[in-house]
């Protein structure tokens, strides 16, 4: 009951794909790249019409290997929990749930209980897959939304997307564009501030920093992933807010427990967010190339003086 990944039937092939490459990126070590592609998998879960709570099992106990690979306890530890809440007789959830609560101080108890009962399922031959085609209720369907930062409005859209395109005209092609109901990319807009604002007060290394570094990688992709004309607020709100500056100096700065930033996925996190292809992506690579061309430029400035003063 290593941490090798799991594999398991899903008709949607968005699913299959990127689990597949989960699994494939796993087996590499590459366990980030792995996080990312299980993360996919999980939100295309979502997509489907009737999501399947054994699937959904298998790639959040997946996942959560990745982030016990990564050194990151307490991202398994959630992980660990939902995919047991949501399938209690999957002996491989139990185990990872054992192994993150054994890097939590004080749950030593709770992690050899954990460990019990997944050797009981493992010897009732359960340790391949938790047995059932049960679909996710709705209680679980919302927490995982809440693990992915989907809201139910953005999950609809994003399931509505794939399905076959028609040709609606008219009111009708106005529902079916993509677009969320404007009070959501509000709302979007609002958390994005508020996530800039508490990153301003957080220490480096802060439980506070990563959550609020979490959280707005999630605002920000559902954002990246709408028209232009419907994300425009999100990106006004990110760009008035300082974001790319703020990114960047928690990206650049060495200084506090930079070092925790790197080990609990808060680093990793801000280059995805360099990485989206869309304007919040372009704003914070713009803002980074000026940030390190001011660098180089006192740099060249100090030489120069230096050399002036022989």
């Amino acid at each position: 009951m290593g941490q090798s990944t799991d594999e398991t039937v899903s008709d949607d092939p968005d699913v299959v794909e990127a689990r597949k490459r989960g699994n494939a990126l796993f087996a590499k070590g590459s366990y980030d790249d792995a996080t990312e592609a299980y993360t996919d998998a999980l939100r295309a879960i979502l997509c489907v019409s009737s999501p399947r709570r054994n699937l959904v099992a298998i790639v959040l106990a997946n996942r959560a290997a990745c982030y016990l690979a990564t050194s990151r306890p307490s991202l398994a530890l959630d992980d660990a929990r939902l995919a047991v809440d949501i399938a209690p007789e999957y002996a491989k959830g139990h185990f990872r749930l054992a192994k993150a609560l054994e890097e939590q101080s004080g749950s030593q108890k709770e992690a050899a209980a954990a460990m019990r009962r997944a050797r009981e399922l493992a010897e009732g031959e359960q340790a391949a897959a938790p047995a059932g085609e049960a679909i996710l209720t709705e209680a679980l369907t919302a927490q995982l939304r809440a693990r992915l930062g989907m809201s139910a409005s953005s999950a609809a859209v994003a399931a509505e997307a794939s399905q076959p395109a028609s040709a609606p005209d008219g009111a009708e092609a106005s529902a079916l564009d993509g677009a969320p109901p404007p009070e959501d990319v509000s709302s979007m807009a609002e958390r994005v501030e508020q996530e800039l604002e508490k990153l301003e007060s957080a220490v480096a290394g802060s439980e506070q920093r990563r959550a609020a570094v979490e959280a707005l990688l999630a605002d920000l992709t559902s954002a990246d992933s709408l028209p232009a004309s419907a994300s425009r607020s999100v990106v006004d709100a990110f760009i008035d807010g300082e974001g790319p500056k703020t990114l960047q100096l928690i990206e650049s700065s060495m200084t506090g427990d930079w070092v925790t930033d790197a080990r609990n996925g808060t680093l990793s996190r801000v280059s995805r967010i360099a990485k989206l292809p869309g304007s919040v992506g372009q704003a914070f690579r713009t803002y980074r190339n000026m940030a390190q061309q001011r660098v180089e430029e006192a740099a060249a400035k100090l030489k120069h003086d230096c050399g002036q003063a022989h």
